[in-house]
């Protein structure tokens, strides 16, 4: 089991990513991947599997990002901020896609974090760049009348990406929704942390009920979730998320796009550092 200390340490870590995910919109992922990448090690009985190694981070982080999007959509919503429809219809399809692309790469077992070091790159690159060259008027685009074929392709790009990282689709959702679609970057984050609940909600139920890591004795398991080591990071995430969004709410707009950016940059050198 885990002693006291390692559960302060557990709350700590989820506390900074729910600050994280309030303040940006993008789900903490990267911090619990850190944590929980230490943590199976020491909890599993048997020496695991590479790829179900990256499966069983990618599931516990996206437990905990469901409880930061949950908290954080909840204080935006009583801040009046709050998107009902491209919530549901981008985190439904990005479940779909989620949980299409889990079971895909489970069965394949061909996933890898180098390669996915490669594609988040790519990715990140141009929608960045596009993000800050955009010119913008506030209020340029009301999230509630984005296109419905927008929404569904911007959910199954997420959805893939939290499937494939455990970050939660933040990432790609936020210069998506703010660079391509023009909609404030405030609203951008409401509507991220919405749509990440959403995603993470639908494939951690999958998880729980649908999943099985059995073979490697975790203490407390259920499905693909080891409550003892997810449980205090919830914890943390349910305090320091509240606190990111009211103090996202007191940053101007290019502060945030600024603060995203640094931070992907931060993710991206980590990536290519840890697997290049």
């Amino acid at each position: 089991m885990i002693d006291p200390i390692n559960i302060a340490l557990l709350v700590l870590s989820g506390f900074a990513g729910g600050f994280i995910a309030g303040l940006l919109g993008i789900g903490g992922g990267i911090i619990y991947i850190l944590i929980f990448s230490v943590f199976l090690k020491r909890l599993s009985a048997h020496s695991i599997e590479s790829t179900d190694m990256v499966q069983l981070m990618i599931s516990n982080s996206l437990f905990a990002i469901f409880f930061a999007g949950l908290s954080g959509s909840y204080r935006q919503w009583k801040s009046h901020n709050f998107y009902f429809k491209p919530v549901l219809v981008i985190g439904i399809s990005g479940v779909l896609s989620a949980i299409g692309i889990k079971e895909l790469l489970t069965g394949m077992r061909i996933y890898s974090t180098h390669d996915f070091a490669i594609l988040f790159t790519i990715l990140m690159v141009p929608l960045l760049f596009r993000m800050f060259t955009q010119k913008q008027k506030e209020g340029d685009t009301d999230p509630e009348k984005l296109g419905t074929w927008k929404m569904i392709a911007t959910g199954l790009i997420s959805g893939a990406a939290s499937a494939l990282s455990g970050l939660g689709g933040g990432f790609i959702l936020i210069p998506i929704l703010n660079g391509f679609f023009r909609i404030p970057m405030k609203k951008t984050v409401s509507v991220s942390l919405g749509i990440i609940a959403v995603v993470a909600l639908g494939y951690s139920l999958f998880n729980l009920f649908f999943t099985s890591y059995a073979q490697y004795d975790f203490p407390y398991i259920s499905g693909a979730i080891v409550l003892p080591m997810v449980l205090p990071v919830v914890a943390g995430v349910l305090i320091g998320t509240p606190i990111g969004v009211r103090v996202s709410h007191k940053l101007s707009a290019l502060a945030l796009k600024v603060l995203f950016a640094v931070f992907t940059i931060v993710v991206i050198s980590k990536l290519l550092i840890e697997f290049l």
